[in-house]
């Protein structure tokens, strides 16, 4: 488990399932982050419990649930994932799900947990994300947490509807080291 001041970070464990699912509901929260277990290109057209095993058995994924510290309520999920062990690299994805929560640097401690266990305890050198350009919130949690923006990619030939812009950050370890 890791702990900061308001939250902590602990592994997924089946009974979480019910909240994630519960969270999907929400049309906002799914037009930003998807629905968990049809987010990425592994997890395409996989149940929540075909997510949950396949994130449990995969080496190169760590699924952890976000914990409010004070009351062990389960308010969010944050992965590394795609990791590639000879690049020294992984992708990272965060969630919190109720919306009484957002907006309140819950996220961002978590991101920030997260990345002192990628650097720190996996060794990673380089920490990346995708973000739509039109989530403001998470762009600014991104920022503060000091990943900077690489490029921009837009979406062509797809449905309507699923044209957004996707922004790609990184953090790199000696970023993180000097600002430790």
């Amino acid at each position: 488990m890791l702990s900061g001041d308001n939250v902590k970070l602990r592994e997924l464990d089946e009974s979480d399932l019910a909240k994630l699912k519960e969270w999907d509901k929400d049309e906002e929260f799914r037009s930003f982050v998807g629905r968990k277990g049809l987010r990425g290109k592994a997890a395409a057209h996989m149940s929540l419990k075909e997510w949950y095993a396949a994130a449990k058995r995969d080496g190169r994924r760590f699924a952890m649930g976000i914990i409010k510290a004070d009351d062990n309520e389960l308010i969010g999920d944050i992965e590394l994932e795609d990791i590639s062990w000879r690049r020294r690299s992984g992708e990272l994805t965060v969630a919190i799900g109720p919306r009484e929560y957002w907006s309140k640097g819950y996220g961002r401690e978590a991101v920030e947990l997260c990345l002192g266990y990628a650097f720190d305890s996996l060794g990673l050198d380089e920490v990346y994300l995708r973000v739509y350009t039109d989530n403001r919130r998470a762009i600014r949690c991104y920022e503060n947490c000091g990943f900077e923006k690489e490029g921009v990619l837009t979406p062509r030939g797809r449905r309507e509807g699923h044209n957004r812009r996707i922004l790609l950050m990184s953090k790199r370890r000696s970023d993180w080291q000097s600002s430790s």
